[in-house]
């Protein structure tokens, strides 16, 4: 799923840059693009990746699990690949993400799948039980 997004992006990016927007020829061409419609064809499958993901765990894990992972890989192609120039601290901070990917990922899932968020009551005993074990 990440690396559909990923490379999605990274298609997309080199798309648009093969040509300049100055008329609707100019679009139309961009638009007819291979490196381009790739691109559209990768995000989409992303999205369809991303559901399916979503509808077997917790958005509260799988979201912050995948967006790091992704934004720490495209920081990295974007630098590599595309030889894009960045601060040190744009660097330090793909480090923090890299780490907050690690926290999110080993830390144990604190509610209770099985309690409903209409009772708050259920999904309260459920964190107390976690945090007692």
């Amino acid at each position: 799923m990440v690396l559909s997004n990923v490379m999605g992006n990274c298609l997309l990016n080199m798309g648009v840059k093969e040509g300049k927007l100055v008329s609707w020829p100019s679009v139309l061409k961009l638009i007819a693009s291979p490196t381009l419609v790739t691109g559209i064809v990768l995000l989409i499958a992303w999205m369809l990746l991303r559901m399916a993901l979503l509808s077997t765990g917790p958005m509260s894990v799988v979201l912050p699990l995948t967006a790091g992972v992704g934004y720490v890989v495209t920081g990295g192609i974007g630098q590599f690949w595309f030889a894009e120039k960045v601060p040190i601290t744009y660097d330090l901070g793909l480090i923090l993400m890299a780490a907050g990917v690690l926290l999110v990922g080993t830390s144990g899932s604190t509610v209770s799948p099985h309690a409903p968020a209409s009772d708050p009551e259920a999904r309260t005993r459920a964190v107390t039980a976690e945090y007692q074990t």
